[in-house]
Protein backbone atom coordinates (compact mmCIF):
# COMPACT_ATOMS: atom_id res chain seq x y z
CA UNK A 1 0.00 0.00 0.00
CA UNK A 2 1.31 3.36 -1.27
CA UNK A 3 1.85 5.67 1.99
CA UNK A 4 0.06 9.06 1.76
CA UNK A 5 1.40 12.52 2.38
CA UNK A 6 -0.70 13.05 5.43
CA UNK A 7 0.54 9.95 6.81
CA UNK A 8 3.95 10.53 5.84
CA UNK A 9 3.67 14.49 7.56
CA UNK A 10 1.58 14.24 9.73
CA UNK A 11 0.44 10.81 11.18
CA UNK A 12 4.04 8.79 11.21
CA UNK A 13 5.45 8.03 14.61
CA UNK A 14 8.55 10.10 13.54
CA UNK A 15 6.55 13.02 12.16
CA UNK A 16 4.33 13.35 15.43
CA UNK A 17 8.10 13.55 17.28
CA UNK A 18 9.02 15.99 15.37
CA UNK A 19 6.04 18.05 16.24
CA UNK A 20 5.91 17.55 19.44
CA UNK A 21 9.66 18.75 19.79
CA UNK A 22 7.75 21.56 18.29
CA UNK A 23 5.68 21.77 20.25
CA UNK A 24 2.72 21.88 17.64
CA UNK A 25 1.42 18.20 17.81
CA UNK A 26 -1.69 19.20 20.02
CA UNK A 27 -2.85 22.00 17.28
CA UNK A 28 -1.73 19.25 14.62
CA UNK A 29 -3.96 16.51 16.01
CA UNK A 30 -7.17 18.63 16.98
CA UNK A 31 -6.97 19.21 13.02
CA UNK A 32 -6.38 16.24 11.68
CA UNK A 33 -9.74 15.19 13.02
CA UNK A 34 -11.85 16.99 10.52
CA UNK A 35 -8.61 16.90 7.43
CA UNK A 36 -9.75 15.50 4.24
CA UNK A 37 -6.39 16.32 2.09
CA UNK A 38 -3.03 17.28 3.05
CA UNK A 39 -3.57 20.63 1.38
CA UNK A 40 -6.67 21.53 3.41
CA UNK A 41 -4.52 20.22 6.17
CA UNK A 42 -1.51 22.41 5.35
CA UNK A 43 -3.50 25.79 5.24
CA UNK A 44 -5.85 24.92 8.27
CA UNK A 45 -2.78 24.23 10.19
CA UNK A 46 -0.68 27.26 8.70
CA UNK A 47 -4.51 29.45 9.87
CA UNK A 48 -3.93 28.55 13.25
CA UNK A 49 -0.03 29.48 13.63
CA UNK A 50 1.89 32.44 14.43
CA UNK A 51 4.05 33.42 11.51
CA UNK A 52 7.42 32.24 13.34
CA UNK A 53 5.89 29.33 13.73
CA UNK A 54 4.87 29.11 9.92
CA UNK A 55 8.13 29.08 8.39
CA UNK A 56 9.45 26.52 11.50
CA UNK A 57 6.67 23.95 10.31
CA UNK A 58 7.52 24.40 6.45
CA UNK A 59 10.58 23.99 6.92
CA UNK A 60 10.63 20.77 9.23
CA UNK A 61 7.88 19.60 6.07
CA UNK A 62 10.84 20.01 3.73
CA UNK A 63 13.18 18.41 6.41
CA UNK A 64 10.90 15.55 7.12
CA UNK A 65 10.58 14.93 3.13
CA UNK A 66 14.36 14.92 2.72
CA UNK A 67 14.72 12.29 5.85
CA UNK A 68 12.23 10.17 4.05
CA UNK A 69 14.43 10.28 0.84
CA UNK A 70 17.51 9.51 2.56
CA UNK A 71 15.88 6.59 4.02
CA UNK A 72 14.81 5.20 0.73
CA UNK A 73 17.79 6.50 -1.52
CA UNK A 74 20.77 5.79 0.72
CA UNK A 75 19.19 3.76 3.47
CA UNK A 76 19.76 6.24 6.60
CA UNK A 77 17.70 6.93 9.19
CA UNK A 78 17.42 9.72 10.88
CA UNK A 79 15.99 10.82 14.55
CA UNK A 80 13.51 13.09 14.73
CA UNK A 81 15.56 15.54 17.21
CA UNK A 82 17.88 15.64 13.75
CA UNK A 83 15.16 16.35 11.57
CA UNK A 84 14.40 18.93 13.78
CA UNK A 85 17.81 20.57 13.99
CA UNK A 86 18.40 20.30 10.44
CA UNK A 87 14.80 22.37 9.75
CA UNK A 88 15.86 25.06 12.22
CA UNK A 89 19.80 25.26 10.80
CA UNK A 90 18.56 25.77 7.58
CA UNK A 91 16.04 28.01 8.28
CA UNK A 92 18.88 30.07 9.91
CA UNK A 93 21.21 29.91 7.29
CA UNK A 94 18.24 31.24 5.00
CA UNK A 95 17.23 33.92 7.13
CA UNK A 96 21.23 35.00 7.24
CA UNK A 97 21.46 34.57 3.83
CA UNK A 98 18.26 36.71 3.31
CA UNK A 99 19.45 39.66 5.64
CA UNK A 100 22.89 40.25 3.50
CA UNK A 101 21.18 40.26 0.57
CA UNK A 102 19.23 42.87 1.33
CA UNK A 103 16.19 42.66 -0.37
CA UNK A 104 13.47 45.01 0.63
CA UNK A 105 10.58 42.16 0.32
CA UNK A 106 12.42 39.85 2.14
CA UNK A 107 13.95 42.31 4.72
CA UNK A 108 9.93 43.40 5.91
CA UNK A 109 8.90 39.52 6.30
CA UNK A 110 12.65 39.12 8.44
CA UNK A 111 11.15 42.39 10.27
CA UNK A 112 8.05 39.27 11.71
CA UNK A 113 10.26 36.64 12.12
CA UNK A 114 12.83 38.50 15.01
Amino acid sequence: MAETQMHAFFVCSKAVSCWELLGVHNTIHDLLLNANTFTSMFFDLMDKLQTQEQVLVAMTLWSLWKSRNNKLWLASDTSPSSIVTLAKDTLNKWICMQRASGHQFITQILRILG
